[in-house]
């Protein structure tokens, strides 16, 4: 199957969708060894994992392969996607691969910044907050909380997408299913997985502020909120970020400027907390208070 548009992160979003995965072609491996094709780099899908392997064709085209899970093949210039799935891998387990791992350095190879991050949206404000921090920090629970709640809604899962626009970097749909680890499923008492892709309101989102989520076992209390230095934000960030092609000098450059650009204009928190859903509801609550309040005074300043 393949898929072309424009308008990618809106017409990307429908095209996941809408998928019929049993009409997807079957991958066949020795399709990319053909003379053709140059291996350009490997690496492992997750830790002692099957390896992913980037080509790239005479076309300027790429596809990342992985011969357990299959392949999504894709134009930098054209906003073209083509998708094989490995027979011996299930529907859903490509479609979550392709669209978890996949798919934000896709987006970052078309000109967009993604980050590992969930988001969620306040809808009376149209503003949205980004949680961002090391795997299993709690970004999908905390966003998942958040878009539960009255007049919140989740944006994004593990990958969020922004792109510059009259000189601020807006939000960007980029298409995702929730995500929980079990602990956090039993709590919510939800599937581990999202079967339906997240949705965006239609008005216009502007990012209001990042709060990196930091698990503590040393606190005095269940939750604490703390300014983030400048720097340390900056840093921080930029270790976050999904990059396709680091060596690609406009890359590097692109990711140091949209970095310093959201440090610059926007607030950033660490939320330090004890790891115990029995505090979750109470800190969840002052979360959504100091989000809110963040905001304001930021808008105010402004």
């Amino acid at each position: 199957m393949s898929f072309s548009s424009q308008r990618a992160p809106w017409e990307t979003q429908r095209f996941f969708q809408n998928m019929k995965f049993a009409t997807l072609g079957l991958l066949e491996p020795h399709l990319f060894h053909h003379s053709h094709t140059t291996l350009q780099e490997s690496w492992e899908l997750t830790p002692q994992g099957p390896k992913v392997h980037v080509y790239q064709d005479n076309n300027e085209s790429f596809w990342m392969v992985c011969d357990e899970i299959g392949a999504l093949g894709f134009s930098v210039h054209h906003h073209q996607l083509q998708l094989l799935r490995a027979p011996t891998v299930s529907p859903a387990r490509f479609r979550f691969v392709m669209l978890h791992n996949w798919l934000p350095l896709v987006y970052n190879a078309w000109g967009y910044q993604v980050f590992h991050a969930s988001a969620v949206c306040h809808l009376e404000t149209q503003r949205v907050f980004v949680f961002f921090g090391d795997s299993g920090a709690g970004k999908s629970t905390l966003a998942y909380a958040l878009g539960e709640q009255e007049g919140w809604q989740q944006l994004s899962d593990d990958a969020f997408a922004v792109r510059a626009e009259q000189g601020r970097l807006q939000p960007v749909p980029l298409p995702a299913l929730s995500r929980l680890r079990s602990p956090s499923a039993a709590f919510f008492q939800s599937p581990t997985y999202g079967t339906t892709l997240m949705e965006w309101p239609s008005a216009s989102l502007e990012l209001a502020c990042f709060c990196q989520l930091s698990p503590s076992e040393q606190l005095s209390q269940p939750f604490e909120i703390v300014p983030m230095d400048k720097i340390q934000a900056y840093l921080k960030l930029l270790s976050q970020a999904f990059v396709f092609d680091l060596e690609q000098p406009q890359t590097s450059q692109s990711l140091l400027h949209n970095a310093l650009q959201l440090v610059g204009q926007h607030s950033f928190d660490k939320l330090l907390y004890v790891q115990d859903f029995g505090h979750f509801p109470q800190w969840l609550t002052t979360l959504k208070e100091h989000l809110l309040q963040r905001d304001e005074s930021k808008v105010t300043v402004r």
